[in-house]
């Protein structure tokens, strides 16, 4: 499979994903770093009014594109036109947000019992339009797998937003360093997307077409609209029941638990899906790219996760301080919740490039009910009863999406576990050794030698397990090496 410039398919994918994943795990690692500096200047409630604010307003941003992004990477013959058309669609439904926003605001500040929060909104929705500015560079880019010029996009606005933000932080502006080094971000970023794509809007729109474009796009949005209200509607919630600090807490063991699985999942969603749009009509390659990047996920991912759990006890207050205790036991249940998430993340975009935006959406509605449930049973008994009860009912909702994925592609649910095997048993394998170090360390070393063994221990156990167990991926890794150095020379 070659894509049209001649390229194989599998080598543009390769260095597509060493790009995104290499600036992803760079803005990761510098967004920890900035949260533990901003855990340090400013306070948890700082943190839970920025929340609601930031989730009211991606519940709002689901109906800005009316999926329209997604059919400009799964079409492949979109004309000049019909993008012009796409772009000012999007940018007409982002002055509407951003006006009912600023009309809405004083109503939301109301129903959240929050003085504050209508001044955060009314500029934090101004996001909207420069984002809407953004929308079609940013995923014609994606859909030519071109994601080296739009990471750098990324990485610019990120370094101007954690610049921006922590100066402000520092000189006591509290909230607003977060609000402005958002805003900051979304200017940088959305107008280095113009530049890197070389495409720019014209008047001219096509109306041929675009009612095919539509219908798939609202199908999509109507997915994402009720697929992604869950983060919004639980921090609805817990403000409500529990009040603004625990939203903080929830905010920050939230931010913490998904470092490794935002990475993973972004990278899923951009290399993913524009790989089985173009292979939807194969199904055999279809089915072995979707074991691999199910593989590579869990190998990746799972000692991140099981590993952040071991040392939690002793990072959380090392580097957040003592009055972010309280983060900690959240913060290990999200990191389980997670590594259950992660070997199922391939199933969406799958489902997504064969057309199944219906199945996805029945779906998302039995998401959103199942936690929205979790939610008001754990409420009583705290933020730790909230994320329990998330983590119990995670297993049985990630199978009603991976099952119909097996199905689909004629994988047998033996095949797939297999797949998985050898990461998840070097997993282990690294926990118990972690543990043992733990264990036999005295009680008299610090919180830094624990974490440090830790690590070495676990660095160490974790790719000679994998390795003994799997020697195919010793193999696998050195063919993906010489696509990335072949890529590169080319």
């Amino acid at each position: 499979m070659s894509t049209e410039t001649g390229t194989p398919l599998r080598a543009l994918a390769v260095k597509s994903a060493a790009w995104y994943g290499g600036t992803r795990l760079w803005g990761q690692l510098l967004s920890w770093v900035v949260t533990i500096l901003l855990a340090r200047l400013l306070i948890p409630a700082d943190y839970g009014l920025f929340a609601m604010a930031h989730s009211v307003l991606t519940a709002l941003e689901l109906l800005q594109e009316f999926g329209l992004g997604t059919a400009i990477i799964q079409r492949q013959d979109l004309t000049r036109r019909q993008l012009n058309g796409v772009f000012w669609i999007v940018v007409g439904s982002s002055v509407a947000l951003t006006a009912a926003t600023l009309l809405a605001a004083d109503a939301i500040s109301g129903f959240y019992a929050e003085p504050q929060l209508p001044g955060v909104l009314r500029v934090l929705c101004l996001t909207f339009i420069l984002n809407s500015i953004g929308m079609v560079p940013y995923n014609l880019l994606s859909k030519a797998l071109d994601l080296r010029r739009r990471s750098i996009a990324e990485v610019v606005g990120t370094g101007i937003k954690t610049l921006g933000t922590l100066a402000l932080a520092y000189a006591g502006f509290g909230v607003w360093a977060l609000v402005w080094g958002h805003l900051a971000r979304a200017v940088v970023l959305n107008g280095a997307l113009m530049v890197f794509a070389g495409w720019w809007p014209g008047l001219r729109m096509g109306r041929e077409g675009m009612r095919s474009v539509l219908t798939f796009g609202l199908r999509i949005a109507g997915m994402n609209l009720v697929g992604n209200s869950s983060p919004a509607i639980t921090t609805l919630i817990l403000a409500r029941l529990l009040g603004g600090t625990a939203v903080g807490l929830y905010a920050m063991a939230l931010s913490l638990s998904e470092a490794p699985h935002r990475l993973s999942t972004a990278m899923i969603n951009q290399i993913s899906f524009p790989v089985f749009s173009r292979l939807q009509e194969e199904p055999e390659q279809l089915a072995r790219y979707f074991l691999k990047m199910s593989k590579y996920l869990a190998v990746i991912s799972l000692p991140c996760q099981i590993g952040m759990i071991l040392v939690a006890s002793d990072l959380v207050p090392l580097l957040l301080s003592a009055r972010w205790a309280a983060v900690t036991v959240p913060f290990q249940i999200m990191c389980l919740e997670s590594a259950v998430v992660i070997v199922t993340l391939t199933a969406s975009p799958l489902l997504t490039a064969l057309g199944r935006a219906n199945f996805l959406l029945g779906r998302s509605f039995l998401s959103v009910s199942v936690m929205v449930i979790a939610t008001l049973v754990g409420a009583p008994f705290g933020l730790v009863g909230v994320v329990t009860a998330r983590l119990i009912l995670m297993v049985p909702l990630r199978a009603t999406l991976l099952l119909p994925c097996l199905r689909t592609l004629r994988i047998p649910i033996g095949t797939y576990l297999g797949t998985l095997a050898s990461p998840a048993m070097a997993t282990g394998a690294m926990a118990g050794v972690v543990l043992v170090v733990q264990h036999a360390l005295v009680p008299e070393a610090g919180p830094v030698v624990r974490i440090v063994a830790s690590a070495m221990a676990g660095a160490l156990t974790y790719p000679a397990v994998l390795l003994f167990l799997d020697r195919d991926v010793a193999a696998e890794v050195g063919t993906i090496a010489r696509d990335l150095v072949s890529r590169s020379k080319a």
